[in-house]
């Protein structure tokens, strides 16, 4: 995450509950955890 931000356990419940109202409970994770990035593939061109 950005500075100043950090997940907490306020965060946590937030996106929760976010995940639930847009997608359903099933859809919402066992954990919700803080990485320092996000990892992704280029991909090229066919």
């Amino acid at each position: 995450m950005n500075t100043p931000h950090q997940l907490n356990d306020d965060l946590r419940k937030k996106i929760a509950v976010q995940i639930r109202k847009e997608t359903t409970p099933r859809h919402v994770p066992d954990l919700i955890l803080e990485v320092p990035d996000i990892p992704h593939q280029e991909w090229e061109d066919y």
